[in-house]
């Protein structure tokens, strides 16, 4: 079986580094994008440590509106 794909284009918003060039390098150089959770106090569970996305969503040119609407897990508005 034959499949066509056609890549339009590439993107990362990832811990550790956004867009693709930041990303490949943090790959590359064998470094880790975890560290103690900030988002909140994680105290009360056994693991503290997660890969969190640095994203500030006013910087980004997101309205007051899209950022009260928008779920956490979003990176763009849609």
């Amino acid at each position: 079986m034959n499949r066509r794909v056609v890549i339009t284009g590439v993107g990362v918003r990832a811990p550790g580094g956004v867009g693709r060039k930041e990303f490949w390098e943090l790959l590359m150089t064998v470094r880790t994008a975890t560290r103690r959770i900030s988002f909140f106090d994680p105290e009360p569970f056994r693991s503290q440590v997660a890969g969190e996305c640095d994203f500030d969503p006013a910087a980004e040119g997101l309205t007051p509106r899209q950022i009260r609407r928008m779920d956490r897990a979003t990176a763009t508005p849609g």
